[in-house]
């Protein structure tokens, strides 16, 4: 998946896409066993800001169409939706609603899930479980007390990876530390 550091171009010249990517973007869709993944662009090119346009909500609607029964989770990068994260939550998907209501509306979405963030975040939107996961780079620092950009430090904890398993009709989605939280972390 694309993220704000990406450039489309460049990511598809190195990582081979599956048939089912949309053209001119990042955005596909994949059967892992008994689990179809959806990978959606937020990214917006030469800006940290998330985006979702007309075509990849339309690739979205077709491709939530074509298969109503799989178990399916879906992922972005961008949060679609407020997180009560005063210096991140600008950076969301502006028309994330647009996202939200395709998703709730197919019956078979299981967990929407998405960084950017970089702080953990769990919760229930519309009738649809989420996740955020910390970065497997550095933590941003939680809401309170209050910061900004220009004082940024890195919050002292643990990079995460995310383990997602569907085993007989349970999804469970792990945040599992790789590394203690100093190591690689150094801003000078």
């Amino acid at each position: 998946m694309v993220g704000n550091h990406d450039e489309r171009s460049l990511f598809r010249a190195v990582l081979p896409l599956p048939d089912s990517a949309q053209e001119d973007f990042v955005q596909y869709a994949v059967q892992l066993g008994g689990l179809r993944v959806i990978c959606l662009d937020t990214s917006t090119e030469g800006s940290s800001d998330g985006s979702f346009c007309g075509a990849r909500e339309a690739w979205l609607r077709d491709e939530l169409a074509r298969d109503q029964a799989t178990p399916t989770v879906v992922f972005c990068h961008h949060p679609p939706l407020d997180l009560g994260f005063p210096m991140l939550d600008p950076t969301r998907v502006p028309n994330g609603d647009v996202i939200l209501d395709l998703l709730s509306g197919a019956l078979n979405v299981r967990q929407l899930l998405f960084g950017h963030v970089h702080r953990p975040a769990l919760g229930v939107v519309q009738g649809l479980p989420y996740a955020s996961i910390r970065s497997v780079l550095y933590q941003a620092p939680p809401p309170i007390p209050a910061w900004n950009w220009d004082g940024f430090t890195p919050a002292l904890e643990a990079p995460d990876i995310g383990v997602i398993t569907l085993i007989d009709d349970v999804l469970q989605v792990r945040f599992e530390p790789f590394c203690d939280a100093r190591t690689g972390l150094s801003f000078s």
